[in-house]
């Protein structure tokens, strides 16, 4: 085992940077959830539908090609940070490697996108008008595009310290500002395309600042030189690592950009701008599901680095008895209020059925990717941890043979219901990374527990349908109130009814064994960070104890059962 004496990061505090990456992750949910919303609710107003659909293009191409700015490099970084916390010159080298590594990309990118733009076919419109107004816009999302993987970089270096206090200082920032600059261009009905660019380009810039700035603190505080010393010594394990991340993401695109950009080819802009809708919610919300995955990297990585492997597979059981009931009651909600949700924060636009599916109906179609993409994405970052990259990288290829397979044989059927459909392409990769993972890393979640969550699927979903239809009864019954009348008013009102919905559910997770009493009590921790909310929740768990304490012999012998 390696001496931790000298290491940089100085002892496990997982429990809080879950709670500050929670927090960081909410902020951009809500956030992100405002700038569509708003963004949604200016059409026909300061913008047109198809400019609406323009921007989104702009994004998906923005993104697609930030993967290969980025070069897989984050998750490099995250592991070699974590695995060399104890070497100071072996970090300033995986920082300065990292960072000219992202500008010779993104000088490579920018050249063929400006200058080899019309021989490649990039980013054409319609008509000549169209596409030259693309390409000048499609500068002005270039400019964003450097300083935002610099603070990828900066991020990344971070979560691999598992210092995520300082990201949440940056997202505060980076995110606050966006929002209130969204907030102040609704307001003045001067929402328009270049004054969404300018405001990326402007957070970007000023993000990227805070975090260098940061960062530059904390390699001084450390003693740690930014540099390229020992290159070729540390260039081979990172861009191992970051080589099959960068083709996995390639390979991820097909879900996320691609299929989009299918729907903008084969639909209209009505179609793209439902779907893009939908599956802006659906990945604003994995955002937040993501926020455990942040920390389980680096923590699993550095305790396989130090041989520490019974650990390893403690802090597995650990995350996956967090992670799996969060995943199932995301996943009910979103799928039984999911009108609810869009409708509050879009309004009557996202439940239109005016020519064919609305928002709504595709976000529940979609809804189920919040539940079986991070199970598996669970399982995915235990395999990198293990450092067992062919096998990362064979699994993805198998993944995006599922996903062309899908889309080719249901778009032509279903249309753009067919591609909202991709993540049941995902069910026989999950099961491939659960066989392996449980033959040959001998770290697994139980088929047992996965038993008893699609128990809890099942009875919990049931419950949460008959709370459904209380909520549309209960607060059409009150539509003689004024401001009921107001479709964003109503909807959030029938979304309160999940609020208690929580609590039911832990309890439900206690007795069917999905959650333990430590699990509870870490809980409890968890919610004393923001003392309102343990106010609220405080009495309400209390009375969940008193009432599992009198099954408690029947629970242990159950939780037994799942060993």
């Amino acid at each position: 085992m390696i001496d931790d004496s000298d290491s940089i990061v100085k002892s496990d505090s997982m429990q809080k940077n879950v709670f500050v990456n929670s927090v960081s992750q909410v902020v951009a949910v809500v956030v992100g959830l405002l700038s569509s919303s708003l963004l949604v609710r200016s059409i026909d107003i300061s913008w047109t539908i198809s400019d609406y659909a323009h921007i989104k293009v702009l994004m998906y191409w923005s993104s697609l090609l930030s993967i290969i700015i980025m070069l897989g490099l984050t998750t490099g970084i995250i592991k070699s940070v974590s695995e060399a916390a104890h070497k100071r010159e072996k970090m300033g080298s995986v920082i300065g490697v990292s960072l000219i590594a992202v500008t010779i990309a993104f000088l490579a990118v920018s050249f063929v996108s400006v200058f080899l733009a019309e021989q490649i076919g990039f980013l054409v419109g319609e008509t000549p008008e169209v596409t030259n107004e693309l390409r000048v816009l499609w500068i002005l999302v270039l400019f964003a595009m450097l300083p935002t993987a610099y603070y990828s970089i900066a991020g990344s270096v971070f979560i691999g310290l598992q210092r995520m206090n300082r990201i949440l200082y940056i997202n505060l920032l980076y995110n606050g500002s966006r929002g209130v600059i969204l907030v102040l261009l609704f307001l003045t009905n001067l929402i328009g395309i270049r004054e969404i660019l300018y405001m990326y380009l402007g957070t970007a810039v000023v993000g990227f600042i805070v975090a260098a700035i940061i960062l530059r603190r904390e390699m001084r505080s450390e003693g740690i030189s930014i540099s390229v010393e020992g290159w070729r010594e540390i260039s081979g394990p990172l861009f191992k690592v970051s080589s099959v991340i960068f083709a996995l993401a390639l390979l991820a695109t097909f879900g996320n950009i691609i299929a989009p950009l299918i729907v903008d080819f084969v639909g209209s802009d009505t179609e793209l701008a439902r779907y893009a809708i939908a599956q802006r919610s659906i990945e604003t919300l994995k955002t937040f599901l993501n926020a455990p995955f942040a920390i389980l990297l680096p923590n699993m990585a550095g305790m396989r680095a130090r041989g520490e492997l019974q650990r390893l597979r403690n802090r597995f059981d650990d995350a996956y008895r967090i992670i799996i009931p969060t995943l199932i009651f995301m996943f009910l909600s979103a799928f039984i209020f999911g009108p609810n949700l869009l409708g509050a924060i879009y309004g009557v636009r996202a439940l239109d059925v005016t020519g064919g599916f609305s928002a709504a109906q595709y976000f529940i179609v979609m809804s189920p990717i919040l539940l079986i993409v991070p199970i598996t994405n669970l399982y995915s970052q235990l395999v990198l941890a293990s450092d067992k990259m062919k096998v990362l990288l064979g699994i993805g290829v198998f993944s995006m043979i599922l996903q062309s397979v899908w889309t080719i044989i249901m778009q032509p059927m279903l249309g753009v219901l067919g591609i909202s459909l991709w993540w049941v392409s995902i069910f026989p990769v999950f099961i491939t990374y659960h066989l392996y993972c449980r033959k040959t890393l001998k770290i697994n979640v139980r088929s047992s527990y996965l038993a008893r969550a699609l128990l809890m699927c099942i009875l919990f979903g049931a419950l949460m349908i008959g709370v459904y239809f209380v909520a549309e009864f209960v607060v059409n019954g009150l539509s003689f109130l004024p401001f009921l009348n107001y479709l964003t008013i109503k909807s959030l009102a029938k979304l309160l009814f999940v609020i208690p919905l929580w609590y039911v559910f832990l309890g439900f997770c206690l007795v069917l064994g999905l959650m333990n009493f430590q699990d509870l009590e870490n809980l409890k921790k968890f919610l004393k960070q923001v003392p309102p909310l343990w106010w609220v929740s405080r009495p309400l768990l209390r009375l969940i104890e008193r009432i599992l304490m009198r099954n408690k012999p029947n629970l242990e012998l159950r939780e037994e059962t799942l060993e």
